[in-house]
């Protein structure tokens, strides 16, 4: 899955790459990475986004959410062995690291000092946590339902799910 970065990009830009973006992360002073498609990574350094450049992954999974907390982007795959964590500092350049489980990682997140990323598979074992995002920490999740999003905001990390009989929202104080 491609990895899409850019200085000074706004998400409209990237409707102009030709693979399919999962997830898109923004540094807090410039830089953009967005993941997608087939194990290729894409740094735009030309303001506004209007040019992304391919970088080779890490790995040549199928990366589905990236996000860039405490002074690293990190990227989650739901393909892989072990290696379904991808991290950069700069967004350029990608180191493999395992994940907690190898389960289908949908969506990662940062907020108060830890990465959380969630999974659409796996039994009680859908949810890991990183404080660095390179070592990672299975926790149980609510439901074994089909989490497909997390996020965090105003102390509260909120995970969204795509199956489940009343129960597709998932919180957890920050």
């Amino acid at each position: 899955m491609p990895v899409y970065t850019g200085v000074n990009s706004v998400a409209r830009n990237v409707k102009d790459i030709s693979v399919g973006v999962n997830g898109v992360a923004r540094k807090v002073i410039g830089g953009w990475v967005g993941v997608g498609g087939v194990a290729r990574e894409f740094w735009g350094a030309k303001p506004p986004g209007s040019v992304w450049t391919i970088r080779q992954s890490a790995a040549d999974n199928l990366w589905y959410s990236v996000c860039y907390g405490n002074g690293m982007f990190v990227a989650v795959a739901n393909t892989g062995t072990g290696n379904r964590v991808m991290t950069s500092p700069n967004g350029i350049d990608w180191t493999a690291r395992n994940a907690a489980a190898d389960n289908s990682w949908r969506s990662v997140c940062y907020g108060n000092g830890m990465f959380v990323a969630v999974a659409n598979d796996g039994t009680g074992n859908r949810v890991m946590t990183s404080p660095d995002g390179i070592d990672w920490t299975i926790r149980t999740s609510a439901a074994n339902n089909q989490w497909q999003s997390v996020c965090y905001g105003n102390g509260m990390f909120v995970a969204v799910a795509s199956n489940g009989t009343g129960n597709r929202v998932m919180t957890s104080p920050g």
